[in-house]
């Protein structure tokens, strides 16, 4: 008798099994870190709004909260402008052939 959720063939499936090489570098992460990050951002700001300043300002779980949420923008911000940086810098993702070629043309 096996133990397996129904659903878990289906998600073997789904996830890819290797890595491509271009894939492999922090570079191709910074996006999904900054959806991260957003989710945790937009998670904490309703966890606020919902209590308000009262409890962010008196209550140590209303603290814990308001630095997580000031952690995840300064956390998004950054990521954003890596994610900006290395998109267009030719050096970074690669392609400074192609680069040349568009500036060129």
């Amino acid at each position: 008798m096996s133990n397996k959720h129904p659903l878990s063939s289906a998600l073997r499936q789904t996830m890819i099994a290797e890595v491509p090489a271009y894939a492999n570098k922090i570079f191709y992460s910074l996006g999904f870190l900054s959806m991260t990050s957003f989710m945790v951002l937009l998670a904490t700001g309703i966890v606020l709004v919902a209590f308000g300043p009262d409890w962010w300002l008196t209550s140590g779980v209303g603290h814990y909260f308001r630095s997580v949420h000031l952690w995840a923008t300064q956390a998004f911000v950054f990521f954003i402008k890596c994610q900006k940086t290395a998109g267009f810098s030719p050096l970074l993702n690669g392609s400074l052939e192609q680069t040349q070629g568009i500036v060129s043309a």
